[in-house]
Order: C-alpha cells, then structure tokens, then sequence
C-alpha cells in the first residue's frame, strides 16, 4: 500500500504540475488576479499529496507588509508557509532556479534568486525585496542560509535585513518596518513524536538527495508541521540590521523550541487554510 500511495501521489503532483505551470504563466503574462491565489491552491494541495499537514499557530501582525523570517527545515518549508498566504517572495540560491521542474515553479511564483558567488547579487536581491514590499507583499527570509536538522538553528545571517533600510528609503511616510520571525517545527508523524532522528530523517539538509527524500514523503506521509508566528518586531529607519537578525533569531530559536516541548500558546488565533478540494480540513492542535 505504501508502493502504491507513492505513486499516486506522484502521479496526481505530476498532473497538477502539468495544469499549473501553463496555467500560472498566462495568468502573469495578462496580469490576472489568479497568479496571486494559484500558488497558494498549489502549495494546499501538494502538501496534501506529500502527506504533511501544516497546523498554524497566530498570524502576522503589526504595520503591513511584512520580511517574514523563520527558520529553514527543508524545501517543503516554502509549500507550507505558502498554504496560509498569497502573495508571498521568496528567496532562493541561483542553483534552484535550474533544478528540473522545481526551477520552472519557483520562477512562476515570483521567486527571487540570489547568486552566492557574487557579493553585488545581495544588493539586487536586497532591492527586489524592497520594491516587493513596496508593492503591499509580504517577503520571506530564510536568515540561516540554509536548511537544518529540524533540532538546531544555525546563526541568521543580516545581510538581507538591508532591504528593510531600502524600503524605509523609498517610503519616507513609514516609521518603521515589520519582521515577523516564525517558527517551523515538525514534530509527529502519524500522531507520534518525531524524536531527534524522526525530525532529521524529514528535514533535507546537506548532501541528502532529492529524490529518496520525496519518495520517503509521499510514502510514508502524515507529518504535522508546526508553524508559530511570534511578535512582530519593529525595524527603524537607524536600527542595526544584525542586532535585529539576533533578536529574530532569538525569538524564532524560542518558537522553535515551543513547538519541540509541546509549548505552543494555543492562546494565540488559530487559523488554518481553506483546504482545497481533496484535501482534508485541518483541525487545531
């Protein structure tokens, strides 16, 4: 059965694929209003077909638009996080943008690629950021760099906090930006705990490969994914961008360990996504 869920599972995401990527394409090339709400029907129901259920605790809050920042697990983290909003930026590695298939989505979405090798590609990625939230949309940051072991944050990194300075620049009228740091943890699979090794084996760190990886997804599936969205933090126009990247690291570090406890403030507004047709309706925790 496990054989079997895993290739229909592949079959339906290749089917999807096949009616999005066209269909996302001709929406932004006529500028329709469909290119912002496509990606996220994408992101519900492939997260359906992989078997992880995002489960989402408090939302952005605070003067709009946001710099989102949380903490980077795996490449499913961009599906999740784009299951509860539209539209939302994302920054990625120049090499995604070559990857087969995934490439082709990323640069449908809107996703803005950063070249590592080049130290002038930060201050075009820095100023894409800033004319995006200058256009009322909320960007995403993974500050780490890179994806983890699901138990450990590596050090945020400030360089792309830079772009806040640019949007205050451009926006005189704005007394300050908002980052919202945000916690992604997951934490049981079939209703059991993960553990430290259940929680390596579901991240995708290193030189783990993509394929066994996917394959261990939609096979085995029913992952639970939290997502904590902490206090909004302010960023003025004289703030120090690291000493903000430390302060979110630290908040997103304390979410993160939230959700590892079983710590969750359930007191926060749930509200979880519209489930897509198919796809079950996710329950609180």
């Amino acid at each position: 059965m496990t054989y079997l869920r895993g290739i229909l599972a592949l079959a339906g995401f290749a089917l999807l694929v096949l009616f999005a990527l066209p269909l996302q394409w001709l929406a932004r090339c006529c500028n329709w209003p469909l290119q912002h709400r496509l990606p996220l029907l994408f992101c519900r129901v492939t997260c359906g077909l992989l078997g992880i259920r995002p489960r989402f605790h408090g939302r952005t809050s605070g003067r709009s638009p946001h710099m989102i920042v949380p903490n980077h697990v795996s490449w499913t983290d961009v599906l999740v996080l784009g299951c509860r909003q539209a539209p939302l930026r994302f920054v990625a590695k120049s090499e995604v943008a070559g990857w087969p298939l995934f490439g082709a989505i990323a640069r449908l979405t809107g996703t803005v690629f950063l070249e590592r090798q080049r130290r002038r590609s930060i201050l075009r990625v820095n100023g894409a950021l800033s004319h995006h939230l200058g256009a009322g949309e909320d960007v995403v940051v993974f500050a780490e760099a890179t994806t983890g072991d699901g138990s450990r944050l590596k050090r945020f990194k400030a360089p792309h906090f830079a772009a806040l300075h640019d949007f205050l620049s451009s926006r005189p009228q704005e007394p300050y930006a908002t980052v919202t740091p945000v916690g992604m943890a997951y934490v049981r699979r079939h209703g059991l705990p993960l553990g430290r090794h259940g929680r390596a084996e579901v991240a995708w760190y290193g030189d783990s490969a993509l394929l066994p990886h996917l394959w261990m997804l939609v096979t085995r599936g029913g992952i639970d994914c939290e997502v904590t969205y902490g206090a909004p933090i302010r960023f003025h126009r004289d703030s120090d961008r690291k000493a903000v990247a430390r302060d979110t690291e630290a908040a997103v570090r304390a979410l993160v360990n939230g959700s590892l406890t079983g710590r969750v403030c359930l007191a926060e507004e749930h509200v979880s996504p519209e489930p897509a047709v198919g796809v079950p309706r996710l329950q609180p925790v």
